[in-house]
């Protein structure tokens, strides 16, 4: 049995340059920072493999590096540079990396994300940074931590636009009273978005359920005969299961599309 030749040098570069704009890309996508963890995940590669396209990037000053610390453990996380910008020829505005001003507790969330990005992206959905979000609608009465639009496979509500809200805890009632009347606003009288994902921790999806369930919606003018399966508007599941066990507040399961058909972006 033959082995195969070793990759050639050429080949080597070509694919340490494909890593290197899949990277840079991601990040001028309003991602702006990101982790070897995540950057394994995109590339499909190791967390070591991850980390040496990382720190190459940080070496020639397209990305920048800095550590954080949570929960007792050290974090570092990988932003880009202006430079970065320019390398990978996107279009301003594009938000950039600065080292201290990030929080160290709004990390964990943002990772998570743009975890949740990466599968739905895989999925064939169409995902937008709560960044990219707020850049093309800034007077939203709330702004979602992100957009997906992906395709729901209901008789009801067969919608493809979505707002995506990561909850790494749970709310008060008359919070979630508040922001539900905004999304509805959204919904029915902006008609911006379809409806709205909230994905919680596993252990806490249940009571976050319960809770949601429990809240009665508030008036808003509906823009069509739906008003009576606003229920329809408000889909629950897990970090973990994400998409796969997604529930509306009636209890009944999602079914999303593996891939959505060709759509203008959701705020054009």
């Amino acid at each position: 049995m033959t082995s195969l030749p070793p990759m050639c040098h050429r080949a080597r570069l070509d694919r340490r340059d494909e890593k290197h704009s899949a990277i840079l890309n991601f990040l001028g996508d309003f991602e702006v920072f990101t982790s070897v963890q995540i950057v394994a995940q995109l590339l499909d590669v190791s967390d070591s493999s991850a980390r040496r396209a990382l720190s190459q990037l940080v070496k020639v000053g397209l990305l920048q590096d800095e550590r954080h610390f949570i929960d007792g453990h050290q974090v570092s996380i990988y932003g880009i540079t202006q430079a970065g910008i320019a390398a990978a020829d996107l279009s301003p505005p594009i938000p950039t990396f600065s080292c201290g001003r990030v929080k160290s507790a709004f990390i964990n969330h943002k990772l998570e994300l743009q975890r949740l990005r990466i599968i739905s992206e895989n999925l064939g959905a169409i995902w937008s940074s709560e960044r990219y979000v707020r850049f093309q609608r800034p007077g939203l009465k709330k702004i979602p931590d992100a957009a997906c639009s992906i395709s729901v496979c209901d008789q009801h509500i067969p919608g493809i636009r979505h707002f995506v809200e990561l909850e790494i805890g749970i709310k008060t009632s008359k919070r979630y009273v508040e922001i539900l009347k905004n999304h509805l606003f959204n919904i029915e009288a902006e008609q911006i978005t379809d409806g709205v994902l909230y994905v919680f921790p596993q252990r806490l999806l249940a009571g976050a359920t319960k809770l949601l369930n429990s809240i009665p919606l508030p008036p808003c003018p509906p823009r069509d005969n739906l008003a009576n399966l606003r229920q329809y508007r408000f889909m629950v599941g897990s970090i973990e299961n994400f998409p796969n066990d997604f529930r509306y507040l009636n209890g009944s399961k999602v079914n999303f599309s593996p891939c959505v058909p060709q759509i203008p972006d959701v705020f054009e």
